[in-house]
């Protein structure tokens, strides 16, 4: 499965109120695929510390998922299309936008 049709198929997995040992139970074996990453991660071991945990709304279950994964989910690291890039040092930054005038 790939991570954007990650909300929409939790939606029509499940009714809320539900628990994780619910949703491990039911689609454990399933995995979420990263691009970066061959096999992808089962939904099993990204609940695995959430073993008692019981998730109100598809929201709430979502949101906890995509905390777990790792970063090779996350795309290009540190990625702002609206600014400099944060790890260059500022100044270096400043310097690079007066030249491409």
């Amino acid at each position: 499965m790939h991570l954007n049709d990650l909300g929409d198929y939790l939606e029509s997995q499940f009714e809320y109120p539900v628990l994780a040992a619910s949703v491990r139970d039911q689609i454990g074996d399933e995995t979420i695929d990263s691009e970066e990453q061959s096999g992808g991660r089962t939904f099993a071991s990204i609940l695995d510390s959430h073993t008692d945990e019981e998730f109100a709304s598809v929201n709430e279950l979502h949101q906890t998922i995509l905390g777990e994964l790792p970063d090779e989910y996350i795309g290009r690291k540190f990625y702002d299309d609206r600014g400099s890039n944060p790890e260059m040092p500022r100044d270096r930054a400043n310097t690079d936008e007066a030249e491409s005038l």
